[in-house]
């Protein structure tokens, strides 16, 4: 029995030992479970470290990468701000310096090892009271402040005082630029010079002046236009000229011309106008335009339109023609016509006395015929002095012969011909005003020198043909001619001026005179019909 319990007892202790045993297998399996579960959780944690780990150093390398873009880029800033000529200073917001351009150093006095301090504490080497007005104004409108200053050596530069924006449009101070202006500023004043000095000598100008746009309206005219045509600024400025002065300019020729200026590049040269204007009559225009340079800033293309009045030179050339014509009618009338009154009378009488000897009558017919001749000579030459055609048949050396023949003849003056073949090198309209040119000088001679000798030559020079008439009379005072000419002397001015030449008179008292006239090959040698208008 007791055997039985202690067995029992045995068995049952086996049993709870075997539990135990069984529950502590199971903690056992379970602890393992964990212990794998726990690795598991490990591998995952390593795999993510190692994960981490690479992206770490991923974002090592990005930074290196950025951090030697980021040294490129300010090593780039730093060379292009050490290359850039144009002075410049960073402010940060507490107006301390933060970087600038070698090239501000001068200008605003800085060193190296200001970077840091303000800019209100460097004195700049400018004409310029004090920078913080600009600074602050800058700020606190976030608005460029733009001023023209000089350093103290008088260098102009035109100083941008300009709020710094970051990358995300932030304001992290300011950065001031100088642009060196100083050569436009003093080509500036150069043009500002020379534009007021040509617009005095314009103003003083005797000949009104007028400029046009491209279409052919007013922009500004010169002080003598508004005093020859009695006009105001209100009636012409904007205004196109074939308007002004009720429709004077409006000739469809001079129209033409004009319009082609511009776009063809053309001039327009010794137009001549004659028009009755509203307030000051009749006058006599010689019209010369020409394209205008741009000024300065503008675009637009203009034309200079030039007027010089001829109605003085007209009436005096009119007044010269009506003289000669007078002159010309009175040798015909008391001269010519007395004589052949005298020729009538003679014959008559030796008709009505038929008892003369056959050699009285020979002797009164040869003198009649010498007499006749005579007249003959002379009504020749006053139709040359009328119109020398034989310039068309002879040409101008063999016409200046013969009227330098004539008036040997004539009034005693012994005159040397030098006369070279020029026919071929000018327009019939040349020759005839140096033969007019000639014949009034000579005319002179005659009536005013007091001289028994005198000289023509006809010559082709470098610039064109020479004509040149002297003699060893009297001569006269020039400067009192300047203020009063005779009829001759404006007449063959004139005549000499339409062809395009230039007439000097050499002369003072008691050393005779020579008379020079040039003429230019290009000018001789125009068309017809682009010197119709010279011959008077």
């Amino acid at each position: 029995m007791a055997a039985r319990e202690y067995s029992k007892a045995m068995i049952e202790e086996q049993e709870t030992k075997n539990e135990e045993l069984k529950a502590a297998s199971e903690e056992v399996l379970s602890n393992n479970e964990e212990l794998q579960s726990t690795n598991e959780e490990l591998e995952t944690a390593k795999e993510e470290l190692q994960s981490t780990n690479e992206e770490l150093q991923t974002l090592t390398e990005q930074q290196a990468s950025r951090n030697v873009e980021l040294t490129r880029i300010n090593d780039d800033l730093s060379n292009v701000l050490d290359g850039v000529q144009i002075p410049m200073v960073m402010l940060g917001n507490d107006g301390r310096i933060r970087r600038f351009t070698p090239s501000a150093e001068k200008v605003f006095n800085i060193l190296p090892t200001d970077v840091g301090r303000r800019i209100q504490n460097l004195k700049p080497n400018l004409d310029l009271a004090d920078l913080q007005p600009l600074i602050a104004r800058t700020m606190e409108t976030l608005v460029v402040q733009d001023q023209e200053v000089r350093d103290l050596d008088g260098h102009y530069y035109a100083m941008s005082v300009r709020p710094y924006r970051t990358a995300d449009n932030r304001i992290d101070g300011v950065l001031i630029t100088l642009a060196d202006i100083d050569a436009i500023r003093r080509s500036s004043e150069q043009i500002r010079h020379a534009r007021d000095y040509a617009n005095a000598v314009v103003e003083t100008v005797r000949e009104p002046l007028v400029v046009l746009d491209s279409g052919l309206r007013v922009v500004t005219a010169n002080r003598s236009f508004y005093v020859t045509f009695q006009v105001s600024t209100e009636e012409i400025e904007k205004q196109r000229i074939f308007d002004v002065a009720r429709g004077a300019w409006d000739i469809p020729e001079l129209r033409k011309l004009l319009e082609q200026i511009l776009p063809k590049n053309t001039t327009l040269n010794d137009f001549k106008l004659t028009h009755v204007f509203p307030k000051i009559g009749r006058r006599v225009l010689s019209l010369n335009a020409r394209r205008l340079l741009h000024r300065e800033g503008e675009t637009a293309e203009l034309i200079l339109l030039a007027m010089e009045d001829l109605t003085d030179q007209e009436s005096a050339t009119e007044a010269a023609q009506e003289d000669e014509g007078r002159r010309i009618s009175r040798e015909l009338h008391d001269d010519l016509n007395q004589r052949l009154a005298m020729l009538t009378v003679e014959l008559k009488n030796l008709e009505k006395d038929p008892l003369q000897s056959a050699e009285s009558i020979r002797s009164h017919l040869a003198s009649l015929g010498t007499r006749i001749e005579r007249i003959s000579d002379d009504v020749n030459r006053t139709a040359h002095q009328l119109h020398p055609s034989f310039l068309d048949h002879l040409g101008l050396p063999a016409a200046l012969r013969s009227l330098c023949d004539d008036f040997s003849k004539q009034d005693k003056i012994r005159i040397d011909c030098q006369l070279q073949d020029v026919d071929g090198s000018m327009a019939p309209d040349i020759a005839l005003c140096l033969y007019r040119v000639t014949q009034e000088a000579l005319r002179n001679v005659a009536r005013h020198s007091g001289a028994s000798r005198a000289r023509v030559s006809l010559a082709v020079a470098k610039k064109g043909i020479e004509l040149s008439i002297s003699d060893t009379g009297v001569g006269f005072d020039r400067e009192l001619t300047n203020t009063r000419k005779g009829l001759g002397i404006i007449s063959m001015e004139e005549r000499v001026r339409l062809a395009n030449g230039s007439l000097t008179i050499r002369t003072k008292p008691g050393a005779g005179t020579r008379i020079v006239v040039e003429i230019p090959l290009a000018a001789s040698a125009l068309p017809d019909e682009s010197v119709r208008q010279i011959s008077l």
